[in-house]
């Protein structure tokens, strides 16, 4: 109930709260993922580091969150990344 409740709670994404975020659909490895949904998490803002080192990443699925601004160095490592959606934000 107290997860749930935090969830509703409006967030800065930082590497930390991602790896948290993942955590709660049991899924730990972060590093290999190829593909991240986070769809209506609350997401107001993204840390510029929150996805440094996901190499392998190919979909990120940022939709239907309050996202207002988005530094460029947020996605710049990812040199994978062919699907990003940003549908349904502030910005």
């Amino acid at each position: 109930k107290y997860i749930k409740l935090l969830l509703k709670m409006p967030i800065k994404l930082t590497r930390e709260k991602l790896k948290e975020l993942l955590k709660l659909s049991n899924d730990n490895e972060l590093i290999n993922k190829k593909s991240i949904n986070l769809d209506n998490k609350n997401i107001e803002s993204i840390d510029p580091l929150a996805f440094q080192d996901l190499n392998f990443l190919k979909e990120l699925i940022l939709k239907n969150n309050y996202i207002k601004t988005i530094s460029t160095e947020t996605f710049s490592n990812l040199k994978n990344l062919v699907v990003l959606d940003l549908s349904n934000n502030i910005i």
